[in-house]
This record gives structure tokens, sequence and C-alpha cells, in this order.
């Protein structure tokens, strides 16, 4: 009789976790770019060549509808936009920090867009962005900026802001573009490519966050 209890509680017991809801979030399973480039816009939209997709998923590999934060107190010399153009984003100047949800897929789409204070020899120290989902951190960024000469919108003036510090020897992330480490000709590359494709040519349309 014991015995035929004990495999009816142990029956039981694998039902219950077979059947058990692991809607949790599970960063190993999401996806998080590892590098975040503050873009301009065309004043309709930001540049859609900077978008930075996030997808959530939980344990069971299952795409999940969360909130998905993008967290910029480690970035310094990034200056956000107080619009970022975008319906159903939320942004908070005070914390730095974007946020929306997820869609059915889990995605949730960010282009940033803000620019740096100019600096003839950047030295600005690593900067990375924080991302949540559910409160859960997933994962972090690196984090570059386009618009550098402190006058809106993508211009030569930029460029020049950037082989300036080129030729300084600036490890600024702000000027890493392509996300290795380095400032270099890959950068260089990945700006001329936003430029020609003309979707930062204006910076905020409102103002900064102070």
């Amino acid at each position: 009789m014991r015995s035929l209890v004990l495999v009816a509680a142990l029956i039981a017991i694998t039902c219950s976790v077979a059947s058990a809801d692991f809607s949790v979030v599970d960063p190993s399973n999401c996806e998080v770019p590892s590098h975040l480039i503050v873009v301009g816009s065309n004043g309709s939209y930001g540049d859609i060549a900077g978008t930075f997709s996030v997808v959530v998923r939980d344990f069971n590999h299952r795409t999940m509808n969360c909130m998905v934060e993008v967290w910029f107190a480690d970035c310094p010399y990034v200056r956000l936009c107080t619009n970022q153009l975008s319906s159903g984003l939320t942004m908070s100047c005070a914390s730095r920090v974007m946020s929306r949800m997820s869609d059915a897929g889990g995605a949730a789409n960010f282009r940033v867009i803000g620019d740096a204070s100019p600096a003839g020899c950047p030295s600005d120290p690593p900067g990375r962005v924080s991302v949540y989902a559910c409160g859960v951190l997933i994962g972090t960024a690196t984090v570059s900026v386009l618009d550098i000469d402190g006058d809106p919108g993508l211009s030569g003036n930029d460029l020049s802001e950037w082989l300036a510090g080129f030729f300084c020897n600036s490890t600024s992330p702000r000027l890493d573009y392509d996300g290795d480490g380095t400032v270099g000709g890959g950068d260089l590359s990945v700006w001329l490519a936003f430029f020609n494709g003309g979707g930062s040519t204006m910076g905020c349309t409102v103002g900064s966050c102070p």
C-alpha cells in the first residue's frame, strides 16, 4: 500500500513539474546587441540604420511580452533628446532611461536619438548601457555617438571632430562606431554609411535632457 502511495505521489510531482509555467526572463536566451549607436533623425523618426533590437525570452526559449528598459546612467558623454520620435516609448530624463514593451515576438526596437558635447580630444571613460526586461538585467552594450560637433544633425563638421579625435589617439567610446574597442578605419566606414544614408540629418526636435 505504501508503495502505491509513493508511486502516486511521484507521478503527481512529475506532472506538476511538467505543467509548470517557467515564464521567467532568462538572460541567456535573450538577444541584446553588443553595441548601440546614438543617431539623429529625419525630423519624423530616428535613423532606421541605428535600430537597436532586443528580444526577450524565458527559460523555455519562448518569447515574452515584457517591459524593456535601456539605462544610460554609465554613459555621461551621451546627451539624449527629450523627444525620441517613437510612439510607445517612454523617456525619463531624470534617470536617463528609455523603455517600451516588447511585441508579440518578444522584440523591442529602439532608435536612440541624441548627441555628444564637442571635445577636441575626448577622453571619456568606457560607456555601456544596461538593458533590463521585466526588471531582470539581460545584457549590456557599448555606446558610440554620431553627432559629436555640438550642432544638430550629421554633417562634415562631425567628421572633422572624429578625425581630430583619431589623430590625437583618442580611445573614447563615442568615436568607436563599429564597437571593436578601438578608433580606426572601420569606424570611419560606419560613419560614412550613416552620412550617405541620410537618416541622421537632424538632431533633437525639441531639446536635450539636462
